[in-house]
C-alpha cells in the first residue's frame, strides 16, 4: 500500500547529482513500479519483412519499462533499483529460406553507471503516473510546488472536482490558478472547462472575484455562467462584489444582476460613469419607464436615482 508521503517523494524536482543520493531514490521507485517482466534478447526478422519479428529468446532478469521508443532511447528499471539501456550487440544473419533472408538481433541490457538528469526525470513520471490518485484525494496536504508539478502531468475534470471540494471558503484561488495554468496537462486544460460548463465545480462564493478578473472574461463563455450561478446561488455573498475595488469586476457583475432593486441600491451608491452607465443599460433591460414611475410614487426618496435614470433613458 502505497501513501502520500511515497507520492510527494517523486513531486520534488530532481536535484543535482552532486546533492542527490539517486541509490535510495531508485530503490523507492522500484518498489513502487513494480511490474517486471522479462524482455525480449533475441529478435528474428527478415530483410524482405516477409515475416513478423519474433522473439526467439527472453532475458533472464526482469525489467520494468520506462522507455522503449528503440535501442538509443530505450530505458529500463531493474529489480535491482538500477537503470539499464538496450543495446543492439550483435546480428546473426541465417541463411535464406522461404522467407528469405533472416536476421537474428541480439541484445544486452546495460547498467547505466551514471543516469543523466533526462533519464531520472522518465522515471519520476512513471512513478507519479501510478500514485497520483493519491495527490488529488489528499490535494490540502501538497504545497503550491507539489501541486503544481502533480497537475502539470497527469489529472482531468474529475481530479479538479476532487481537489476543489476537498478545500474550505476562501482557500480555493490558487488552486483554480494552478488548474486552468498553462503548466497544466492538457487533459486538466480540456476537461476542466468541460465539467465547469455541466455545473460541476464545487465553487464558493470566494471564487466569484477570480472569475470576474479572469482576462479571457469576452471570449469563454462559461465564465459569466459560473458568475451568474455563484449571485443566484448566494446573493448576498455575491453583493459584496458590487463595490469591489476592480473596476472590471463591477462592470461584470452589473451585468450579470437582474434584480431591479438591487441595481438601484446600487446605483445609488457607484460613483464611476463607466459602472453607471452598465447598470442603467440592465435596468432599462428589465423595465418600462411606467415601472420606474410607479416604482417612484410608492418610494419619493428614490427620486434621485429614478431621475437619473430617466434622464439617461435610452430610446
Amino acid at each position: 500500500m502505497y501513501t502520500l508521503n511515497d507520492l510527494k517523494i517523486f513531486l520534488s524536482p530532481i536535484l543535482p547529482a552532486s546533492s542527490f543520493n539517486i541509490s535510495p531514490w531508485l530503490k523507492k521507485a522500484s518498489q513502487i513500479l513494480d511490474r517486471f517482466v522479462i524482455q525480449p534478447c533475441v529478435i528474428r526478422s527478415s530483410r524482405k519483412n516477409i515475416i513478423v519479428p519474433e522473439v526467439r529468446r527472453w532475458s533472464e532478469d526482469k525489467y520494468f519499462t520506462i522507455q522503449n521508443s528503440n535501442e538509443i532511447s530505450s530505458l529500463f528499471l531493474g529489480e535491482d533499483a538500477n537503470l539499464y539501456t538496450k543495446k543492439l550487440n550483435d546480428q546473426r544473419i541465417l541463411h535464406p529460406g522461404t522467407d528469405g533472408e533472416l536476421i537474428d538481433d541480439i541484445y544486452i541490457y546495460q547498467i547505466i553507471e551514471d543516469p543523466q538528469k533526462q533519464q531520472l526525470e522518465l522515471v519520476r513520471i512513471q512513478v507519479i503516473k501510478k500514485l497520483y490518485l493519491l495527490g488529488y484525494t489528499n490535494w490540502k496536504e501538497l504545497n503550491a510546488e507539489e501541486r503544481i508539478s502533480l497537475v502539470s502531468l497527469y489529472g482531468g475534470g474529475e481530479q479538479a472536482i476532487e481537489a476543489l471540494k476537498s478545500l474550505e471558503d476562501g482557500e480555493q484561488i490558487s488552486t483554480l490558478n494552478i488548474l486552468t495554468s498553462p503548466q497544466a496537462n492538457s487533459l486538466m486544460r480540456k476537461e476542466f472547462w468541460e465539467v465547469a460548463s455541466q455545473g460541476k465545480l464545487p465553487l464558493q462564493t470566494s471564487s466569484l472575484g477570480w472569475i470576474l478578473q479572469r482576462q479571457d472574461w469576452s471570449t469563454n463563455q462559461i465564465l459569466p455562467h459560473l458568475a451568474r450561478h455563484l449571485i443566484e446561488t448566494n446573493p448576498a455573498e455575491a453583493s459584496q462584489y458590487m463595490f469591489h475595488d476592480s473596476l472590471k469586476v463591477r462592470l461584470h457583475m452589473s451585468d450579470l444582476i437582474d434584480n431591479t432593486e438591487s441595481l438601484i441600491d446600487w446605483l445609488k451608491l457607484e460613483s464611476d460613469p463607466l459602472v453607471r452607465q452598465h447598470i442603467r443599460l440592465n435596468i432599462q433591460k428589465n423595465n418600462s419607464v411606467s415601472a420606474l414611475v410607479e416604482r417612484l410614487t410608492k418610494d419619493t426618496s428614490l427620486a434621485q436615482v429614478i431621475g437619473w435614470l430617466l434622464a439617461n433613458w435610452s430610446q
